[in-house]
């Protein structure tokens, strides 16, 4: 929003303090279609949101005013602690606006690289339960990510913000407009799920609850990442809605292992990224949000399945699945111009090791010759993979790593497989670079 919008929205949430009786304050921050202002009432201070007058301008008006209308019945006494309190709405000044509780803490958004491994969970579960209650009371929020969620200094505590934008769950009306009226979402593209940026489903319980889950997934991969989903994306794409929207579409995002993070959390970041919403309803339950350990780690280790239609009972040809993979690593080599050869050896009915030889170059020496191995065992829609590689005077190894497998071409398998490729090679790579004297295990 540009800057003489928002003293406009100053200048009307003045006039609705005064009218109001309350205490104006300082501008807490602004967004493409409002503007939050602090106040301060008679009892605490406040936050008071300012919404564009767009917002109330042909089929948005109508959509604007249904949003209020949830807001006003069933949210403004709610009881969940780690949603934001909202004490009054309505509309003013041509406009709509709402008061609500002003939570002291950090944005998420600027907090994500501060956030250390083991307060990730309880961050998540809270943001979870507030989206869960809202689910329960027939709602869902549609723009969980980051920016809409505040911390505490400690990271022990979060909240989830800003109702602007809820739906009912069961109701056929209401848009998926912006404020042209034409975009087929609301809220943030990034943080949209596939099925909803693209209308690929009809309004309904299962495309919010899909939408939720996929939103949930994001938060925990940016904890996880330390960066907001599609960063590079959108850094580079300069505001280029069409490049996010194929990066949501097309790319599965590499969620990271943090050794100060429990391992699970990537993996429940993973299932609930899946582009197909029918697959991440199969994988994901509400259930998996709430912190149940024990659960989490046996569908870690593939002893509990998650759903008894869930995707592991799905038949993936391990032959399909290794030429996939062996093709995907081997583009990326061929693309850089980097001499390769490979093959296939099959260890048993669902393991399989795809080894590439392959040409490095050392700086101001001569090419490296390195022979990766990475090796895969399928189990219970699960695929672990374990990583080695050796050049002539060295050996490295890679720790397991266990992900969710959908398909024979699960393009997240294809990445975390060549994101294993890079690091056992990496470390040999530097062993040559740094200590060519000793020999590594």
């Amino acid at each position: 929003m540009i800057a003489n919008e928002v003293t406009r929205l100053e200048k009307s949430a003045k006039k609705l303090a005064q009218e109001k009786g309350w205490g104006f304050g300082k501008l807490l921050g602004h967004g493409a279609s409002a503007a939050v202002f602090e106040v301060i009432t008679d009892d605490q201070t406040a936050a008071l949101k300012i919404y564009h007058p767009n917002f109330l301008k042909g089929n948005e008006g109508v959509v604007s005013r249904a949003r209020l209308d949830i807001v006003r019945e069933k949210l403004l006494a709610h009881a969940c602690p780690t949603l934001v309190r909202t004490f009054d709405c309505g509309e003013s000044e041509g406009t709509v606006y709402m008061l609500m509780e002003h939570v002291p803490g950090l944005c998420l958004t600027d907090a994500l690289k501060l956030v250390t491994g083991d307060k990730i969970e309880g961050l998540v579960k809270q943001v979870a339960d507030a989206a869960k209650y809202l689910e329960d009371l027939g709602i869902c929020h549609r723009d969980i990510k980051p920016d809409n969620i505040v911390v505490s200094a400690d990271f022990k505590k979060a909240t989830l913000l800003d109702l602007g934008v809820v739906r009912l769950i069961d109701s056929v009306e209401g848009s998926g407009t912006d404020d042209s009226g034409q975009l087929p979402f609301v809220a943030t593209a990034r943080y949209s799920s596939p099925e909803y940026m693209f209308r690929l489903w009809q309004p309904g319980p299962e495309l919010w609850r899909a939408l939720t889950f996929y939103q949930l997934g994001a938060v925990i991969h940016d904890l996880l990442a330390g960066e907001q989903l599609f960063e590079e994306v959108v850094s580079k794409g300069a505001g280029n809605r069409y490049l996010i929207a194929h990066a949501v579409a097309a790319t599965v995002p590499a969620v990271p292992f943090r050794s100060d993070a429990p391992s699970y959390l990537t993996v429940l970041a993973q299932r609930a990224l899946q582009k197909d919403p029918k697959t991440r309803l199969q994988v994901v339950t509400w259930d998996d949000f709430t912190q149940n350990r024990k659960k989490q780690n046996e569908l870690l280790l593939g002893i509990r399945k998650s759903q008894p239609s869930s995707v592991a009972a799905q038949s993936i040809d391990v032959g399909d699945l290794s030429r996939y993979i062996r093709n995907f690593i081997n583009k990326k080599l061929t693309d850089n111009r980097i001499d390769c050869s490979h093959k296939v050896a099959f260890l048993g009915k669902s393991s399989f090791c795809v080894s590439v030889t392959w040409d490095a170059d050392l700086p101001n020496q001569a090419k490296l010759k390195l022979q990766t191995e990475l090796t895969f065992e399928l189990k219970d829609g699960t695929i672990t993979i374990h990583g080695a590689a050796r050049s002539k005077e060295y050996t490295a190894k890679t720790a397991e790593m266990t992900i969710l497998c959908t398909s024979a071409e699960d393009p997240s398998v294809a990445e975390q497989s060549y994101e294993t490729f890079l690091e056992v090679s990496a470390k040999v790579f530097q062993c040559h670079l740094d200590n060519p004297g000793e020999k590594t295990q």
